[in-house]
């Protein structure tokens, strides 16, 4: 989680809207990690999608759905 960490710096001063979209399961970097962040950045989303670590292996049209919505809006 501290790479990830260390991006919150530059997602926090990004004045561009963010969405994050994270598996459910992902034991690595738990879900959790994703609501803190969601909760730290400005202007940003959480889309939760069935799956673990690799999210567009687990669910592939799930991940592109929040991204297609995402860059439409």
């Amino acid at each position: 989680s501290r790479y990830t960490l260390d991006l919150l710096p530059a997602l926090k001063a990004a004045a561009v809207p963010a969405r994050l979209v994270w598996g459910r399961d992902d034991e690595f970097q738990k879900i959790r990690f994703a609501r803190r962040y969601v909760g730290e950045v400005p202007a940003s989303d959480l889309v939760e999608v069935a799956g673990k670590h690799i999210p567009t292996e687990d669910s592939p049209d799930e991940v592109a759905a929040a991204v297609l919505g995402h860059l439409r809006n």
